[in-house]
This record gives structure tokens, C-alpha cells and sequence, in this order.
């Protein structure tokens, strides 16, 4: 079916994952956290195609924070019964090594209000 003006498009679902995402990024926005989220898909060309970036890292968290303190969180998201890919268990290894620097698996916002 082609798409008419007078039409509503059809919505996207989106991911449990990018809920999770985005709950979290306003409760840390309103805790005065300096944050974002690392995109770690790619990107499009100018004619559309989809192209990945050859030089990015992966097992990359979804979140990166700075509390007030100078704390940096690195925050992995995961929906339902998603575990941590081998790539990401190696990144949060290699994060941990001084006590500044916090890596959480959040399966929700509860997760990360107990430990920030």
C-alpha cells in the first residue's frame, strides 16, 4: 500500500532495549550526570546504503556517564533475558581497573538507581 498524505503512518515498535535506554539517560540527566549514548551501528551513505564503521570498537556500553563527583559509569542495557556478549564481558573487564570507573548491566531503571 503506498503511503498518501491524508494517511498516519504506520508507528515503528520500538525496542525494549532503547526504553530502557532512554529511562535511564533522564533519570541520570535529572542526577546532574554528564551522559549519552554511544551509537554503535553504523551509518548511511548519501545514495542510502548502510555502511559500519570499520574503526569502532566493539563491546561498547549503550550509556556513558560522568556523575558530579568525576565517577564514569558505563552502562549496558539488555532486555528480557539478554546477557552480555563475549566482546562486552572483555570491555567491562578492561573498565574496571580504578575505582572511578563503574560498569553496569541495567535490565532496568531500578538497576541503576541502587547503584548510583
Amino acid at each position: 500500500m503506498r503511503f498518501r498524505p491524508y494517511m498516519q503512518r504506520p508507528r515503528k515498535r520500538q525496542a525494549p532495549e532503547a526504553h530502557i535506554v532512554l529511562q535511564i539517560l533522564k533519570y541520570l540527566s535529572l542526577k546532574n550526570h554528564y551522559c549519552g549514548k554511544i551509537k554503535t551501528k553504523g551509518s548511511f551513505t548519501k545514495q542510502g546504503a548502510f555502511i559500519l564503521d570499520k574503526y569502532q570498537m566493539i563491546g561498547l556500553p549503550d550509556i556513558l556517564s560522568f556523575s558530579p563527583d568525576g565517577t564514569l559509569f558505563a552502562i549496558e542495557c539488555k532486555a528480557g533475558k539478554n546477557i552480555l556478549t563475549p566482546q562486552q564481558e572483555k570491555f567491562k573487564q578492561l573498565f574496571h581497573s580504578p575505582p572511578t570507573r563503574i560498569f553496569l548491566t541495567a535490565y532496568s531503571l531500578d538497576d541503576v538507581t541502587r547503584n548510583i
